[in-house]
């Protein structure tokens, strides 16, 4: 009996994090697809943020079905102790997750920036735009675009990765509170 009980404590956690490495995969691909600004990535963005919301709201799932009793003081407390940014970005990661899986609506939108080809533009360190001379890029006016992916949250564009990056980080401190 003891053995099952100790089972019980330990699991959760283990589950839950597990969920949480399942989901920093996705961010990793995602983060893969967010530093290309190929315009044709857009549809492969979607699918690995569907993945990525599936996976972690697993975990609040697990730690709810492992923790019956002490996780809905847990997961209040969690949302108390956070600033209204962020826990705009948890309920909406939650809310998202259900209609990306279960209706299909898409959660990230691709902005698309058109820059002169013949200037440089730069993007969170990296640089982007034209640097090989193309014959399109005698003409003063061309332009190439830029692709970047953002969250539509309560009126506000955030950027993708970095949000889902966020929302990951205070999963694993609900995880942390579990487990206290």
């Amino acid at each position: 009996m003891l053995g099952r009980y100790h089972l019980r404590l330990t699991m959760p956690s283990l589950l839950a994090q597990k969920k949480v490495r399942e989901a920093r995969f996705f961010l990793g691909e995602l983060r893969k697809r967010d530093e290309i600004s190929r315009l044709d990535l857009e549809e492969e963005f979607g699918f690995q943020v569907s993945a990525f919301l599936s996976a972690s709201s697993s975990v609040q799932s697990v730690l709810s079905v492992e923790n019956p009793g002490t996780f809905k003081p847990h997961r209040n407390a969690w949302l108390a102790s956070m600033d209204d940014d962020l826990r705009l970005i948890v309920n909406f990661m939650f809310d998202r997750r259900r209609l990306t899986v279960h209706q299909g609506k898409g959660s990230a939108r691709q902005l698309v920036e058109h820059v002169h080809v013949l200037k440089e533009k730069v993007k969170e360190g990296r640089a982007h735009g034209a640097r090989v001379i193309q014959p399109w890029a005698y003409d003063n006016g061309a332009t190439i675009g830029i692709a970047t992916y953002v969250l539509a949250i309560d009126g506000h564009q955030l950027p993708a990765v970095a949000t889902c990056d966020r929302y990951l980080a205070a999963l694993e401190d609900l995880i942390a509170r579990c487990e206290g």
